[in-house]
């Protein structure tokens, strides 16, 4: 069914890319059941975003996953990490104040703001 309705987003409705929130979603992204949807987004080339950094779920708070995105987002990941604002629950001013003060290092900002989903995307 998952597969069906991605199709039919994609081919009805022109969407250009999935996000997943695996742990508000209570799903586990390599489980079977995924992938029908995963081949879509393959089939049409798409992109497709795992949340998993940073959220107003838990984030700086015991239990809140323990995720090393900074790090990671300086080094290994800093041409995959895109700008995301957990908007309603975070405004994108808020979420753009912490992002200045969370350690980023001032060559990856612009990646993550906006030049990895104009690569992604294929918008330039």
């Amino acid at each position: 069914m998952g597969g069906r309705e991605a199709r039919r987003l994609v081919e009805e409705y022109g969407v250009r890319g999935f996000k997943f929130h695996p742990t508000v979603q209570g799903f586990d992204v390599t489980d079977r059941m995924a992938w029908p949807i995963y081949e879509v987004i393959a089939e049409h080339k798409l992109p497709a975003i795992f949340h998993s950094g940073h959220s107003g779920i838990g984030s700086g708070m015991r239990c809140g996953g323990g995720l090393q995105l900074v790090q990671y987002a300086n080094t290994l990941l800093k041409d995959r990490i895109l700008f995301g604002s957990d908007f309603p629950l975070i405004t994108p001013d808020r979420w753009l104040k912490d992002f200045e003060e969370a350690g980023f290092k001032d060559s990856v900002k612009p990646l993550i703001l906006k030049e990895n989903a104009i690569r992604l995307l294929g918008l330039a």
